[in-house]
């Protein structure tokens, strides 16, 4: 039988994503962007706005992180929508933020690692950034 270790190891990447999710969610002030800027371009809504605001991906969560042009608050009706229509999501946020278009695809393919003490440093600046809102 194997004896489990008591001391549980932190995942210091997954603390820095609840931060740094905290801080955009906060910072949008209940406001589903993706929903807005369906809006104001005139694109019918393929979802109800509807549910919690979160922190959503225009790319996977995997290729961008935490980066404020590759992720936007958005309400969970959208976040779902946007896993289960994978392509027509692909589409749809290049029309809505044709500006972050030539940025994330230049910056999907690098890749980041963080280590314990950026994550560290990063989880205390989105912290501090969260309280001042």
């Amino acid at each position: 039988m194997k004896i489990k270790n008591p001391r549980k190891r932190v995942n210091w990447k997954h603390k820095l994503w609840d931060a740094y999710s905290l801080y955009r969610r906060k910072k949008a002030n209940g406001v589903c962007e993706f929903h807005k800027k369906l809006q104001e371009k005139g694109i019918p809504a393929p979802c109800v706005c509807n549910g919690v605001i979160q922190a959503c991906h225009k790319i996977g969560r995997s290729k961008i992180f935490i980066d404020n042009r590759g992720v936007f608050p958005g309400c969970s009706g959208s976040n779902a929508w946007s896993h289960y229509h994978e392509l027509e999501w692909d589409k749809l946020w290049r029309k809505l933020w044709p500006e972050d278009e030539e940025y994330l695809e230049s910056i999907k393919h690098v890749t980041k690692h963080y280590d314990s003490w950026t994550c560290k440093v990063l989880i205390e600046q989105y912290k501090k950034l969260t309280e001042e809102l």
